[in-house]
């Protein structure tokens, strides 16, 4: 069998926030970093890394929101769900966001699309290279919300949403 050995860890963990206080209209920003080093187990190190900014537009009653992510991750490989790689899987999600709000009185009507683009890096599993690429894949969304504002900070919603997916190396 394999030998299991523990390590003491070292975890470095910076984060910096921007955010506006404008009465009207935002931007936010967020540059944030994970470090992982194991002391006894060097081959098992991880950093990642996420760049996230986005902004609001108030265009009357009406507001446009945007906002965009790139993050660079690794999958754990002590969880239950996850490949028996060699070490931890690197891979990255880029993310971009929008949506416009109606405001019709006490009506709201919100429209939203969100598209998002998963890719794998290779690992190995007991040294045999082990390709990742079939993970990769393009993942789509878009939604319609109905709101009805009943009472102050209650509201009614309809949501209508639909998802895809689509594999890129199938």
């Amino acid at each position: 069998g394999t030998r299991r050995q523990g390590s003491w860890q070292i975890v470095t963990a910076p984060t910096l926030v921007i955010n506006s206080d404008w009465s009207r209209n935002a931007f936010g920003a967020v540059l944030s970093a994970q470090s992982m080093h194991y002391l006894s187990a060097p081959g098992q190190d991880w950093t990642n890394a996420t760049v996230s900014a986005g902004g609001r537009i108030d265009l009357g009653g009406d507001q446009f929101t945007l906002a965009a992510s790139h993050l660079a991750l690794h999958e754990d490989r002590t969880r239950i769900d996850n490949l028996p790689t060699d070490n931890p899987i690197a891979f990255q999600v880029d993310d971009v966001r929008a949506s416009y709000t109606w405001n019709l009185g006490r009506w709201s009507i919100i429209p939203n699309l969100q598209a998002a683009h998963w890719s794998y890096r290779s690992a190995t599993i007991q040294g045999v290279p082990a390709d990742q690429s079939y993970r990769d894949r393009l993942v789509g969304a878009g939604a319609v919300t109905l709101r009805y504002e009943w009472a102050p900070l209650r509201n009614l919603l309809f949501v209508v949403r639909a998802l895809g997916q689509d594999y890129l190396h199938v």
